[in-house]
């Protein structure tokens, strides 16, 4: 199965320049022969709002938006999965925190995040009377039908501005598409290798993310909660990809000198965090489960972003890293889970594992 991440800079508000950035980068790293396509969170929106006066001219009605609109058209012409964050307004009746496809193979599994409280953070402030706000993550099928829909749990600092929590949890579900109709063969660009059991496999249980979730609820829960991994394994997820729009602590200004020097260059704090905040999964002897962290790179006021998309396999202690971007590109990762892993880490005690300042979205 091949996994693709599309790492770009998008700017506040720049809907429509930022999806004709995201085109370009596509048609000019000619993806094709994907099974799944992630971007980051809020992709087209841009993240860093600071108000919800400032966002409200961008939300997009649930599941019907153009962020929506693009995934589908991308979607049936790559033939592939596709995943794209963006900010969601509430058009439900029922107020749904957490939607999914009603395919026969479906098998979806929610949980509640033990260490969430009833809730009691800023958002539970934000007006009631208006439709709710999530920030949201979208998956589309091969053939334009809504896979899967997550709003995120666990909400930094920047989207308790302006978002509601999902109080339903974290979402593993199946990301089995339907065959491609014989109507839609024929317009798309590249084949996909869904047939194939290990595709299958993978796709049966997927743990769906948006950045902060892999953090300790709020920064308060205990560090070794880890409410995200233990999701994970849970719910036997073999596969759980992360939406990101995940900051770096650095100025603008130093952002700007280390990314003209080391653009192609991992962020080895980063994902360094990452892995420490995905602990079990690394000690977990069940098998190798596959974690996706599709980032953004680039600069938004004084918010400066780690870049650094990365695909590794996590289990037995190891880290296989199967590919990563670094902290400035704007380009996709391809990567080939059949292929052997580009870098292996073997990860000590728990106590090694340093997790550093606190980092998130």
């Amino acid at each position: 199965m091949k996994i693709a991440c599309l790492q770009f800079a998008p700017e506040v508000g720049k809907v429509q320049e930022n999806i004709a950035k995201a085109n370009h980068i596509l048609e000019r790293d000619n993806v094709s022969g994907v099974d799944i396509l992630v971007l980051p969170e809020m992709a087209f929106s841009g993240y860093n709002f600071l108000s919800p006066e400032a966002i409200t001219p961008f939300l997009e009605p649930t599941k019907s938006g153009t962020s929506t609109q693009w995934a589908i058209k991308t979607a049936t012409r790559l033939n592939c999965i596709v995943m794209v964050g963006y900010p969601e307004v509430d058009i439900s009746e029922t107020k749904m925190a957490s939607t999914f496809s009603s395919l026969p193979n479906s098998s979806v599994r929610l949980t509640t995040p033990q260490e969430a409280p009833a809730d009691t953070s800023p958002s539970a402030e934000l007006d009631t009377s208006s439709p709710r706000r999530y920030n949201s993550l979208v998956t589309v099928s091969p053939t334009g039908a809504i896979l899967a829909h997550y709003r995120k749990s666990f909400l930094f600092y920047t989207d308790e501005t302006w978002a509601s929590e999902n109080p339903l949890g974290f979402l593993t579900s199946a990301l089995c598409p339907l065959p491609t109709p014989p109507s839609l063969a024929a317009s798309t660009t590249s084949p996909s290798s869904f047939s194939s059991s290990s595709s299958n496999d993978y796709l049966a249980r997927v743990t769906q993310g948006i950045c902060m979730d892999i953090n300790p609820y709020r920064f308060l829960a205990p560090p070794d909660a880890f409410e995200f991994a233990n999701h994970v394994l849970a719910t036997s997820s073999r596969l759980a990809i992360i939406s990101m729009a995940w900051l770096v602590l650095s100025s603008p200004e130093e952002w700007i000198e280390e990314t003209r020097e080391h653009a192609e260059e991992l962020e080895i704090s980063t994902l360094t965090y990452w892995v420490g905040r995905l602990r079990p999964l690394v000690e977990n002897e069940g098998g190798k489960i596959v974690v996706v962290c599709a980032n953004r790179t680039g600069i938004e006021g004084e918010a400066c972003y780690a870049g650094s998309s990365t695909v590794m396999k996590l289990g037995g202690g190891n880290v296989e890293i199967m590919g990563y971007l670094g902290r400035g590109a704007e380009s996709v990762l391809v990567v080939d889970l059949e292929e052997e892993p580009k870098y292996q880490l073997r990860i000590g005690p728990a106590e090694e594992m340093g997790e550093g300042d606190r980092q998130g979205d």
